[in-house]
């Protein structure tokens, strides 16, 4: 899973932006790492992995086709969470 202090959601995010057509061969096997981040007991990893999903869907939408039941239903359950940014990214995201 990822963990706060080893990544920076801006950085990821801005490298996802600057190689948008480069990244997608990447994105699939990275996805689950995402989804299992999403449950994490920090916080901010919830955050940063929705704030990833987001950015994904934005620019490459087809990629998320496959994990779309477990990224709905993640979601689904971070609408609720006690923080109110992992709450925010996740309206946000849908």
């Amino acid at each position: 899973s990822l963990q706060n202090k080893d990544l920076d959601s801006e950085a990821l995010i801005s490298l996802i932006v600057a190689v948008e057509v480069h990244f997608e061969e990447f994105a699939v096997p990275y996805i689950p790492h995402l989804i299992e981040s999403m449950q994490n007991s920090e916080w901010s990893t919830r955050k940063c992995a929705i704030d990833v999903i987001y950015t994904l869907a934005a620019l490459i939408p087809d990629v998320l086709i496959p994990f779309k039941q477990e990224l709905v239903e993640s979601l689904n359950n971070l609408r609720f969470d006690k923080f109110k940014q992992v709450r925010e990214s996740c309206i946000e995201a849908f």
